[in-house]
This record gives structure tokens, sequence and C-alpha cells, in this order.
């Protein structure tokens, strides 16, 4: 049985996001435009939508429901990009497609993922190789491919979450990359403070800026501050099934502005962000994971102290953050 899921027939406000074609990638002279528009994107959103014409439907659109009751419910799954383990288990309803899966990882990191490396060199100014080197393949690195499905909450545990399936936060890599699907649940914080629905367009890949690259930049390219809501009233029932790419440098490569790129020199963003410390990634994920840069950013959904206490977003050091957090606290005053 497939089951396939319309967008959202309720009014909704949504965000105007840059729609870079990749399909005009190899001409050189629509591959300068495309830099343009790709750094005027994260250096203004955060957020692209990409439009790629490599990935087409095989059957009909949504998912297949599994019949079993018995079955293994899993809310995520994470397969990284370079498993040193081989003979990882996975779960029993994957292994059939763990050759198309990793077909899929590879198409996305060498024919997207590269395009936006290439992409982001020629605004950097940097030579491409260079570039490439902080994603190295065969290097140790955490880059993942992941599965997650938001399961519909009942009342009580949608006002315990303050509506929210994942607060708002900035991803730790470089790129995530995500397949744009029907139930209307994304939202980014615009330059105005406001939280902003992302509209679901068919065949088009979202991409979104980390605090990896954030760091690699010093600020120039801001971490996308997003998260994850309870869908509107019609989808309100709907499961929420994602896809996602995320893309990290070498687990010890130091997060701190490129130095070889004239541009940030330039502009004055040669600078780390934090003076106190420069992380490799390894160390970066490892420090998120104890409350590094992780604020309480959902300032319109206040919390509850006594049920929704978070000991880990406290004491944040992070420059761009906090004046993300000094401007949010003068509106909201």
């Amino acid at each position: 049985m497939t089951n396939t899921t319309l967008p959202p027939r309720s009014p909704m406000d949504y965000i105007e996001l840059s729609n870079l074609d990749l399909s005009d990638f190899d001409n050189p002279e629509s591959r300068k435009k495309l830099a343009r528009q790709f750094y005027d994107a994260v250096t203004q959103e955060g957020f692209v939508t990409g439009i790629y014409v490599g990935f087409k439907t095989a059957g009909g659109l949504g998912f297949h429901k599994e019949s079993d009751t018995h079955s293994l419910k899993i809310d995520f799954y994470n397969m990284l990009y370079q498993d040193s383990k081989a003979d990882r288990k996975h779960p029993p309803h994957l292994i059939p497609y763990l050759d198309e899966i990793r077909k899929v990882m590879l198409h996305i990191r060498e024919n997207i993922q590269k395009k936006l490396f290439i992409l982001l060199a020629m605004c950097l100014e940097m030579p491409v190789d260079e570039l490439m080197a902080t994603h190295a393949p065969g290097q140790s690195s955490s880059e993942y491919y992941r599965y997650m499905s938001y399961a519909p909450l009942t009342p009580e545990a949608t006002a315990k979450a303050r509506g929210l399936f994942m607060p708002a936060h900035a991803d730790w890599g470089t790129f995530s990359i995500l397949f744009s699907q029907p139930v209307s649940a994304l939202q980014i914080l615009h330059k105005s403070n406001v939280f902003i629905w992302v509209e679901y367009k068919p065949y088009t890949l979202i991409v979104n800026v980390g605090q990896a690259l954030e760091l690699l930049t010093g600020g120039l390219f801001p971490a996308t501050i997003h998260r994850v809501v309870t869908p509107p009233k019609d989808q309100v029932d709907c499961l929420r099934v994602g896809i996602y790419y995320f893309s990290r440098p070498n687990d010890d490569f130091p997060l701190a502005p490129l130095h070889n790129s004239p541009v940030l020199k330039r502009l004055g963003r040669n600078k780390p962000l934090d003076l106190d410390v420069t992380y490799s990634t390894v160390e970066f994920l490892e420090a998120k994971k104890h409350g590094y840069l992780k604020p309480d950013l959902d300032f319109d959904k206040p919390k509850d102290k006594d049920l929704q206490d978070d000991p880990f977003r406290q004491g944040d050091r992070f420059a761009a953050t906090e004046k993300v957090l000094a401007s949010i606290t003068k509106v909201s005053a």
C-alpha cells in the first residue's frame, strides 16, 4: 500500500528562498552567476533550495506501510559515509536497500556537495582542491546520512514539548542537505527575528549552513537557526519522514577561519569567532554534546521551568549567536 501525503491546505506564511538550478552548473558563465546567487543566499538567508535534475521518483510518491505489527520501530537511523565497521548490524528493513542507499550517498557527495564546495571556493577565492581537502575521502570523518520520522504527538506531549519536534538550533557541520517533503514542519529564523515556514517544493533539495562552516568563514556564512514544529491542523496526524545528508569536515581539521581566503582577509573575517578555543571537528562535536553553543532560541515558546528545564543550554559563548540573542531580547522586550 502506498501512502501519498499532500501539502497543507492551510494558508501558510512561507519564506522566500533562493533556488539554485544546478543543471546549469557546467556552463562557466552560468556557474559564475550561481556562485553570486549562492553567496547572497547563504550570507543573507543561510538556506537555499536547489533544483537538481538527477533525482526522479520510482513508482508512487510516499512510503510503504508495513502490515507487520511487530516490526521494529525506529525514530531515526544514521549511516556514516565512511564506516570503519563493515560488519555493522543494520535494521532488517534496510538490508535489502543498502547498495542503493550507498549509491544515493555517493551521488549526493559527488554530484551535489562537490558542486556546493566549488561554488564556495569561488566565493572565497580559494583553490577548489584546497577547500575539498577539508572533506577529503578516506580520512576519518563523521559525515553521515540520516533517516528520521516524526510521529504525531498526543495533545499532552505537544503541550509538554511546546509544540516542538526539534527545538531551534543550528546544525553542527558544513552543509545539511534535506529532501523536501510535503508535511510542513520546518521553520527558519528570519533576519527579522521571526520563525517562518519553509515551503515544500517537489523534486528539490534544501541546503542549509551549519556551524562548522560559520567557524571556517569567520561568521561570513552564518549558521542557519531552524526548528521542526507541529504541522498545521490538516497535517497534524501525518507521519513526517525526513531524509538528510550531513556534511562535516574531517575529524582532525581545525575549525578556524580558512587562512588562504583573500575574501575573509579583506572582510576582516579571518579571526576565530571564539577567541578562547579552537576545536577540531571531533572536539567540537563532543563539546556540542555537552552544551557548547546551545542557547534556547525558541523565544516565542516560553518554557515552564518546572517541566522543561534544560541545563545544557547555559553559558553560551558563541559571538554570532550572542548577537542573535541580543536582538531577539530587544525585539521581544
